[in-house]
């Protein structure tokens, strides 16, 4: 009576797949679920786009762009001051010169006296605390920035160092509150006290980010550099001695060569950013405009461009990019140079050949090459100051005083080029170029002669101090370069 039903799975399964297929072309399964439906609906099954993974390299992005944005400021600030950001002792000077210290300029001029360094800084722009905080100021620029640095003491100092008044008080403090022990290095405090130095940036989170950066765990983090901040403070009160310790730290400082490639790296970035801006507006290819241009330039001519002048003047394989320009930039001016002047940076064959008749047509872009090259200014141009008085007067009171001393001396170059590239020119430093500059220029011309002299040998200095870059010696021996 009790019949036994047998079924067959293998049916059985083929069955239950058939019965779901059914309600895949877009019709509702009554018996389904509700969190079957909604996984159904979810946007990732109905798009059919496939959710990867986050980017294992997206953190290390991140930290190279801040780095790179933070070195783009530094090197604004460095042409603020009139510095090269490709020496060394330009960080100092940044450090030094936007300090808490009130006599800042008094030690930054003893920092290049004792490393016997000849840096030609802005003085009265320097006085402008404020401005100069405008361009670079946060914490995080200043802690990525003093992350390039590390403490170097020589034997013969470290004795000083360690009998210095103000770093034992620093060392008490930090120990008291539990962030450092008996036999903590003497270079952990010297960092301690440069990373609290910057003004304008709270020392209580400048020494917490310092903790950061050397991978170091306390409890309540937070709340030990506030005591060791407030301990110190109440109890250094001398300035001249603070100042002294300061200095004697920064002397015993020394830049990582990253910092050196990174700057070098946002250099050549904004000269590419420089000659995008050169190529001038996209615009639309039509067929008339192509008609229209083979009408009107059915004659074929011959311009001079600057690859032409090169194979002329059969330079040799030695004879870097920069000396190409910097040669074909003494040969478009309209005032004479005495090359004899600088046979200290070029061969006797260079020399010779720089006795070219002159260009039928001026190749702009290795003139504008040669004066964007200049970042710093070397005080040797007799008439800048009057330059500056009597031809920018067209310019508003704030755009006059945004202007660097490099700026103003790339200025003083546009003002004297051929008149058929001098507008553009300018314009590659400074967008206005209105009638009341023009007028000033043009009386400038007449009553002042061209100091070429000067000017190439501030872009030569330029040249010779660009870490990375080609060499302006035209192959000829490094001991006619100074040393880096």
């Amino acid at each position: 009576m009790n019949d036994v039903t047998t079924y067959d799975e293998r049916l059985l399964e083929q069955l239950r797949v058939g019965t779901e297929r059914i309600f895949l072309s877009g019709t509702r399964n009554p018996t389904a679920s509700r969190h079957s439906r909604l996984q159904a609906s979810a946007p990732t099954a109905r798009t059919g786009v496939v959710r990867r993974p986050p980017n294992g390299h997206e953190a290390e992005d991140i930290r190279q762009h801040v780095k790179h944005n933070t070195v783009h400021k530094y090197c604004k600030l460095c042409e603020s001051m009139n510095v090269d950001p490709m020496l060394e002792s330009s960080l100092f000077m940044a450090l030094i010169l936007l300090s808490r210290h009130n006599s800042r300029a008094r030690i930054a001029k003893e920092y290049l006296e004792s490393r016997g360094t000849q840096v030609d800084v802005d003085w009265d722009r320097v006085q402008d605390l404020p401005a100069l905080q405008d361009i670079f100021s946060s914490s995080s620029d200043w802690a990525t920035l003093l992350a390039y640095l590390c403490v170097e003491v020589e034997p013969a100092a470290r004795e000083g160092l360690l009998a210095d008044a103000v770093l034992q008080v620093l060392e008490a403090n930090l120990r008291s509150v539990g962030l450092t022990e008996p036999h903590t290095p003497l270079e952990f405090t010297m960092m301690c006290l440069m990373y609290m130095m910057p003004a304008g940036t709270p020392s209580t989170k400048m020494l917490e980010r310092h903790m950061t950066h050397c991978q170091l765990e306390f409890r309540d983090v937070e709340v030990k550099c506030l005591r060791a901040v407030a301990g110190f403070t109440d109890n250094m009160h001398d300035e001249e001695l603070c100042a002294a310790t300061f200095l004697r730290v920064c002397l015993a400082t020394r830049v990582q060569p990253e910092l050196l490639q990174d700057v070098a790296v946002v250099l050549d970035t904004r000269r590419a950013d420089l000659q995008v801006l050169q190529g001038g507006t996209v615009h639309r290819t039509k067929l008339r405009d192509i008609v229209q241009r083979l009408h009107r330039n059915s004659e074929v001519r011959y311009e001079q461009s600057f690859d032409s002048w090169c194979c002329q003047k059969k330079f040799s394989s030695t004879t870097g990019l920069n000396v190409q320009r910097l040669l074909y930039f003494i040969n478009a001016q309209s005032a004479a140079v005495d090359c004899s002047l600088f046979s200290d940076y070029f061969t006797t064959g260079m020399l010779h050949g720089l006795a070219m008749q002159e260009l039928s047509t001026i190749d702009i872009e290795p003139v504008i090459a040669v004066i964007t090259s200049i970042r710093v200014y070397n005080n040797n141009v007799k008439n800048l100051i009057d330059f500056r008085t009597k031809c920018l007067e067209g310019l508003n009171v704030k755009a006059r005083v945004a202007l660097t001393q490099a700026q103003i001396l790339q200025l003083y170059i546009c003002c004297f080029q051929h008149e058929s590239i001098r507008e553009r020119c300018w314009k590659v430093v400074l967008p206005v170029y209105n009638h009341s500059i023009q007028r000033a220029c043009g009386r400038f011309r007449e009553t002042y002669p061209f100091e070429i002299e000067a000017v190439i040998r501030c872009i030569i200095t330029s040249h010779v101090m660009d870490v990375g870059a080609s060499s302006v010696t035209g192959g000829r021996s490094s001991a006619a370069r100074p040393a880096a």
